[in-house]
């Protein structure tokens, strides 16, 4: 981490998902109350409205947002396959007569040597291509600016386009987390397009980072920051109204000052999570100045 000195020309990617409405409330539980002794219950009421957004954040600034699958009103023609449980490809082989022993794995071999007949097999399983967050095609369009995004400059160009006049203009790293969707892996083509797509406009890239990383991914920060000003100075109706507040609430409160402010702290952040083996570090908590870390 010291190595590539991600504090001074890191540029930090992620995504999140924003609730508005129903059962949910910033900074409290999404369980109900129960009588003392009994477990709580998840409360079922749906929000009425829900932003999946992508973005970047770079020690110059942050990139807009860009909403993907799985926000209220979004639909695109992004799908992936549904997975079929082994259930019910033992059920599909015992019709089929065919050994209906062994793995996930073993059981779609048997069944795709049937050749033709297997497509019409796994779609009467229930396996038709569904909409299900976002896969690596849409996670690409969202880098490049392609697609359902052609009309915004991609993640990568608007990174690009911040660190432009600095003196690190061709010398940043691009991060992001090991989501199934952001594969690099080079046995897939899906982690070959990734990161030749990648690498086409950003000089370097992290490799290797872990899914869920909330102690050193720095736009973890700036998510609670948004959503913070989001519940404090916004309203808004329906789900269109809730997007357009959430535009407003991460530009006026994830600004360039912010983010300057923001970065210098990566390094005690790093040293932090060596120090715990990479343990959650439940006692890093930003101040009210977004500078120093304290300790509870």
């Amino acid at each position: 981490m010291r190595d590539v000195r991600l504090n001074i020309r890191g540029a930090f990617s992620d995504s999140k998902i924003f609730y508005g409405g129903g059962s949910y409330h910033a900074g409290r539980s999404g369980r109900a109350w129960a009588k003392r002794g009994q477990p709580r219950k998840r409360d079922r009421r749906r929000a009425a409205s829900r932003a999946h957004v992508y973005a970047a954040v770079t020690p110059y600034g942050a990139t807009p947002l860009y909403f993907a699958t799985g926000t209220t009103g979004v639909k695109g023609p992004y799908s992936r396959p549904r997975r079929v449980t082994k259930a019910r490809l033992q059920e599909a082989c015992q019709q089929l007569d065919l050994d209906a022993r062994g793995t996930h794995a073993e059981l779609m071999a048997r069944i795709a040597g049937l050749g033709e007949d297997s497509d019409a097999v796994v779609q009467a399983l229930g396996a038709r291509p569904r909409a299900s967050g976002v896969g690596n095609e849409e996670y690409m369009d969202i880098l490049t600016g392609t697609g359902r995004y052609a009309q915004s400059r991609g993640m990568l160009g608007a990174i690009a386009h911040l660190f432009a006049p600095s003196p690190h203009a061709g010398n940043w790293w691009f991060q992001q987390d090991g989501a199934r969707a952001h594969t690099l892996n080079p046995k897939t083509a899906a982690g070959r397009r990734t990161e030749a797509a990648i690498l086409k406009v950003a000089p370097k890239m992290v490799r290797d980072w872990p899914a869920r990383s909330p102690d050193l991914s720095l736009i973890e920060n700036a998510w609670a920051r948004c959503e913070d000003y989001l519940w404090k100075h916004e309203s808004w109706g329906d789900s269109a109204e809730f997007c357009a507040a959430l535009e407003r609430a991460w530009r006026a409160s994830v600004t360039p000052e912010y983010c300057r402010n923001l970065f210098p702290v990566m390094g005690g952040a790093a040293r932090r999570v060596c120090r715990e083996w990479g343990w959650p570090c439940k006692g890093l908590i930003f101040r009210k100045s977004g500078l120093k870390w304290s300790k509870k």
